[in-house]
């Protein structure tokens, strides 16, 4: 969990909160959220930078990550100012289960 030193390429991003979901640490995948947990902490996430990346979407989803827990303002061209980006997350399950949990990832709580 500790980063001591920059990555040779990318970047390391620490304190994102993964919603509606919780995170399987030993095998690096989805899981169920546990009944009194909304929010999991997700570990470090490794961020590398690739040209002309063609991702395996077989048994992952796309998970919508966003500045902060509450959604913002609407841009002028109908955008989510709060938008990111999208993570690709392993799961063995179905997108639409996750879809209809509204499962995000935000860099920042609104407590």
């Amino acid at each position: 969990e500790d980063v001591q030193d920059r990555p040779a390429t990318g970047l390391y991003c620490v304190g994102i909160f993964l919603y509606g979901a919780g995170w399987d640490r030993r095998k690096s995948i989805m899981a169920d959220c546990r009944p009194d947990e909304l929010f999991y902490r997700m570990p470090v996430i490794h961020f590398i930078p690739t040209a002309d990346f063609k991702p395996n979407l077989e048994k992952t989803y796309a998970v919508p990550f966003y500045q902060a827990e509450r959604q913002s303002h609407m841009t002028t061209d109908g955008e989510d100012g709060n938008y990111i980006t999208e993570v690709l997350l392993r799961s063995h399950k179905s997108p639409k289960q996750w879809l209809l949990r509204s499962v995000a990832l935000y860099c920042e709580l609104m407590l």
